[in-house]
C-alpha cells in the first residue's frame, strides 16, 4: 500500500518551493532541490502510519548520500534507515532506483529523505541540485484522503491596469538611504548555508551608503573592490515583508554604468558584472518550502555583455541552466553567441524592462517591445507552474558567479582579456561599477 499524501521539498538554504504535491504509487512527481548538497524532501501521510519501506526513482542529479527520517511534529526527526551511499564509477551512473527498508518502529505521519551529498556528471547541469522523479512510501495506516488544498489566488480583474505600488527614488543631491518602508537590505555573502549566494558570486552585500543610496532622483547600487575589508562589496534590495503581489505588470527603468563590450555582438566586456531585476515567491523563506518551487521570475539579468540581456522562469524541473526564457538581441549558434535581429540594445542606456504576469503566461518586454512569451503549457511540459502566489521584488548587482562565468570560460562566447584569476580585465580595472534605477512600478488590473 502506498501512503504518500502531500509532499514538501526544501534545502538548507534560503530558497524554497511550493508545498502542494499529491503523490501515490501511480503518480510521477518531479522535485528539484536547491544548489547545495544538503537538501530534504518530506511527505505528509495525513495521519500516523506504520511504514515498511520507501522507494525513490532519481533523475540524473541524484543524492549520493542520504538518510530516511520520520516525525510526528515536523520538528523532531528520528532516523528510520541506514545511511544510503551511492558511488560514481567514471561516467557510469549507479542505479537510479532505490528501495530503502524502514527500521523505526511505531507510527509516523511525516517521512523525509535527508540528503547530505549529491552525485552528478560534469556538463549535464545537475551540479545545480538533486532531483527525484518519484518518492513512494509503503506501509499500513495513514489517511485515505488528501488534506484540503490551499486555495489559489483570485483571478486578475478585467479593467485597465492601474498603478498599485512604486518607488520613484525621489531624492536630492546628497546621497541618502533607501526607503526602508519599501525595501529591506540583504546583508552578507550567503554563508554559512548559501555561500556565494548559491552561484559562486564574490561580493558581500552591505547596507553601506557607498554601496546603496538614492541621489538626484535615482537609486544607485554600486559594486566596489577592496572595500570595508572585503574583496568586493555591493547591494541587494528586496521587498519581502514590505510588499508582495500576485499577477500584474512589473517594470523598472535601469541603466548599468560599466565599460561596454567593444561593439554590438562583441565577445568581450566586463562579463562578471551581473545586474538583475527579478522576483521570488514569498514562500522562499518557508522552512517547509525550498527553491526552485517558490518560482523565480527574472525580468532582467545582464552579465556584462552590453548588447544583450536575458529573462527567464525558474521552477521545479526547469531551473539554473535549464530555465525557460529568452535573450534580447542574442542568438546561440555553432560559433557561439551572435547578434540577434532585434533593434540594437545597450545596457548603458536607459531602458525600461517589463514583465506582464498572468495566470497562464509571462510576457517579457524591452522598451514596450515584446520579445518572449512563456506560456503555462510550455512550462507544464517541463515541470510545475508555480506562479500563482505572491512574489516580492529584488534589485541587485553581483560580481562573478555561475552565469557570467559559464559564458566567460567558453572561448566561443568570450574573447576578452582576463586576469590571472580568470576575471575580465576590463571589469577589474574599472571599479566601481554601478546599476542605476530611475523607478520601479507595479500595475494590476482592477
Amino acid at each position: 500500500m502506498s501512503l504518500g499524501k502531500r509532499a514538501y521539498a526544501s534545502t538548507t538554504q534560503d530558497r524554497a518551493s511550493d508545498p502542494q504535491f499529491a503523490i501515490d504509487n501511480s503518480a510521477s512527481t518531479r522535485w528539484a532541490s536547491g544548489i547545495a548538497a544538503n537538501a530534504w524532501y518530506m511527505v505528509d501521510l495525513g495521519a500516523p502510519a506504520q511504514i515498511s519501506r520507501v522507494e525513490i526513482d532519481w533523475e540524473t542529479a541524484f543524492s549520493s548520500r542520504y538518510l530516511i527520517e520520520v516525525s510526528n511534529d515536523r520538528t523532531t526527526w528520528t532516523p528510520a534507515s541506514t545511511v544510503v551511499t551511492k558511488t560514481m564509477n567514471g561516467n557510469t551512473l549507479p542505479p537510479l532506483a532505490d528501495r530503502v527498508n524502514i527500521t523505526a518502529s511505531g507510527t509516523w505521519r511525516y517521512v523525509r529523505m535527508n540528503s547530505t551529498e549529491r552525485g552528478w556528471r560534469a556538463g549535464d547541469g545537475s551540479q545545480y541540485g538533486v532531483s527525484m522523479y518519484d518518492f513512494r512510501v509503503y506501509g499500513t495506516g495513514g489517511s485515505s484522503t488528501m488534506p484540503d488544498p490551499i486555495p489559489g489566488p483570485a483571478a486578475p480583474g478585467n479593467g485597465p491596469y492601474q498603478l498599485v505600488w512604486s518607488d520613484e527614488f525621489d531624492s536630492a543631491a546628497t546621497p541618502t538611504p533607501v526607503d526602508t518602508g519599501k525595501w529591506d537590505y540583504e546583508i552578507g555573502d550567503g554563508c554559512p548555508s548559501l555561500c556565494g549566494w548559491g552561484n559562486g558570486e564574490r561580493q558581500y552585500y552591505t547596507n553601506n551608503i557607498e554601496n546603496v543610496f538614492m541621489q538626484n532622483g535615482l537609486l544607485n547600487i554600486t559594486l566596489r573592490k577592496n572595500h570595508l575589508n572585503r574583496a568586493y562589496t555591493s547591494g541587494r534590495l528586496k521587498t519581502l515583508g514590505k510588499y508582495e503581489f500576485t499577477y500584474g505588470r512589473v517594470a523598472a527603468r535601469i541603466r548599468i554604468q560599466t565599460p561596454p563590450s567593444s561593439g554590438p555582438g562583441a565577445k568581450d566586456g566586463p562579463v562578471a558584472v551581473w545586474g538583475a531585476f527579478w522576483t521570488l515567491g514569498k514562500d522562499v523563506v518557508d522552512p517547509y518550502v525550498g527553491w526552485p518551487h517558490s518560482g523565480e521570475l527574472d525580468v532582467m539579468e545582464n552579465i556584462g555583455y552590453s548588447w544583450w540581456y536575458s529573462s527567464a522562469l525558474h521552477g521545479p524541473g526547469y531551473y539554473g541552466g535549464g530555465s525557460i526564457g529568452g535573450s534580447y538581441n542574442k542568438t546561440d549558434s555553432s560559433t557561439g553567441v551572435v547578434l540577434g535581429n532585434l533593434p540594437e540594445y545597450r545596457s548603458g542606456d536607459w531602458n525600461e524592462y517589463e514583465m506582464e504576469w498572468g495566470p497562464d503566461q509571462v510576457e517579457f518586454r524591452l522598451n514596450g517591445r515584446t520579445f518572449r512569451t512563456v506560456t503555462r503549457a510550455e512550462v507544464e511540459a517541463r515541470g510545475y507552474w508555480v506562479y500563482d502566489k505572491p512574489n516580492f521584488l529584488i534589485l541587485n548587482l553581483a560580481y562573478d558567479g555561475a552565469y557570467p562565468r559559464g559564458y566567460r570560460t567558453n572561448p566561443q562566447n568570450f574573447t576578452g582579456a582576463t586576469t590571472s584569476n580568470g576575471l575580465p580585465t576590463v571589469a577589474e580595472n574599472a571599479f566601481p561599477h554601478t546599476m542605476q534605477v530611475d523607478w520601479v512600478r507595479v500595475y494590476q488590473r482592477r
